[in-house]
């Protein structure tokens, strides 16, 4: 590099001056605040991408304004997945999931596109509130992750979706539960078997699968049909002969009571 050439460097951007640049103080001063200005802005902002995420959208910071649209870049995959960037970064996530699936219909194969699905999926989970409110999100959230694991399983987006599917399995368990057992205190017994059972048959993992199992026993015995009912206890006891539930079974069946 030539001796009347200066380099200019932060974590962005590189400037190279020559010295015909900066022959007044008043110049070079200016040039090292711009320096100064751009690396505070660089350090003050939260960077949610990572450095190799970013290097590959194109970009060297989170952007803090949404990129406007222009009749040559409307269409272009940097533009878009930069706008839904944004907008997830705000929290506004029903525009960003639209922004998503703009930039997925235009571009499925694009190498950003398990990005997009994977925001996608998180869109719909950050829309999620408690269990005994909608559970739509909750399922969308739950079927986008799954397809991505699916389509990707080799993605690192799909690793990342392991746990989020976990854990909406678990939500959507607690949610058939809360449902069914709200009908078995009401003594609505026929529904609460019918919500019970199917949690039991889709979520067989499920921390509460030998709850569930209990109140649709308790509920066929409060309905009279006290074979099923010993059936169902049966089977729980089989599956743990330990449980909690142990005790109370014993008090309709004695036949099934720690004593026997």
């Amino acid at each position: 590099m030539g001796k009347d050439l200066i380099r200019f460097r932060n974590e962005n951007t590189t400037f190279f001056l020559t010295m015909s640049d900066t022959k007044t103080k008043i110049g070079y001063m200016y040039i090292i605040l711009i320096l100064i200005f751009l690396n505070g802005c660089a350090a003050s902002q939260k960077d949610e991408l990572g450095p190799e995420l970013r290097n590959l959208l194109g970009i060297d910071e989170k952007l803090t304004v949404t990129p406007k649209e222009n009749l040559e870049k409307t269409f272009d995959a940097n533009t878009l997945i930069k706008r839904a960037e944004t907008y997830y970064s705000k929290e506004e996530y029903e525009t960003a999931l639209v922004e998503y699936q703009r930039f997925l219909d235009l571009h499925p194969i694009d190498r950003l596109s398990n990005l997009a699905k994977f925001r996608i999926s998180l869109c719909y989970y950050h829309q999620i509130t408690t269990i005994d409110r909608d559970a739509d999100p909750i399922r969308k959230a739950l079927s986008s992750f799954q397809n991505l694991t699916n389509d990707s399983p080799q993605s690192l987006y799909a690793q990342k979706s392991e746990p989020y599917i976990n854990e909406l399995k678990s939500r959507l368990s607690e949610r058939e539960y809360y449902i069914g057992y709200f009908y078995y205190k009401k003594g609505s017994y026929s529904a609460s078997i019918a919500r019970l059972e199917n949690m039991i048959k889709e979520y067989p993992t499920s921390k509460l699968t030998e709850d569930a199992m209990f109140y649709v026993g308790a509920s066929y015995q409060k309905m009279g049909n006290s074979e099923k009912s010993k059936s169902v206890f049966s089977q729980l006891l089989e599956k743990n002969p330990k449980s909690p539930y142990r005790e109370k079974i014993g008090r309709f069946f004695p036949s099934l009571s720690p004593a026997s």
